[in-house]
């Protein structure tokens, strides 16, 4: 999926550039008595180059910037430690992370992630989607621990 995301938008900025080249070379070829045609061609293409161009950086990957991960985990750590006090107060984790409340779970990657296991005595959370951010932050109670899959 990332491959693909990727190779989309590069298409769109390759055809942009294109839309921006060819038509100022070719316009004195294929017009070169009509000048208004040329310039109606040339016009219509720079707007094309603009859509291009904008498509290719509305759907561009966000990677993981190495910095983030700090505050990535020191949010997540925030999540775990109410999932375990909501498990220590009910004898089980809770079915949606909805449930805690004053915990921030949105990033600039998306928003965090849970799962809930074998009626509540397990749980994981993770951050980030292979499709859009090549990357995959997680955590599960299992084996209290971080795991950075990028």
């Amino acid at each position: 999926m990332a491959t693909t995301t990727t190779a989309g938008a590069l298409l769109f900025l390759t055809v942009g550039v294109l839309c921006l080249i060819l038509p100022v070379l070719g316009a004195g070829v294929f017009f070169p008595t009509k000048r208004k045609w040329a310039i109606r061609l040339v016009v219509g293409d720079i707007v094309l180059a603009v859509c291009c161009v904008s498509a290719f950086l509305a759907i561009r990957p966000l990677h993981l910037d190495a910095r983030d991960i700090p505050a990535l985990k020191s949010q997540g750590a925030a999540i775990i430690e109410a999932l375990d006090a909501y498990e220590r107060n009910h004898g089980r984790y809770p079915e949606a992370l909805s449930v805690l409340t004053g915990i921030l779970i949105e990033t600039r990657y998306g928003a965090w992630h849970y799962r809930v296991e074998e009626g509540g005595r397990k749980c994981a959370i993770w951050v980030g989607d292979y499709g859009r951010n090549l990357f995959e932050l997680s955590w599960d109670s299992d084996k209290k621990s971080w795991y950075l899959d990028a």
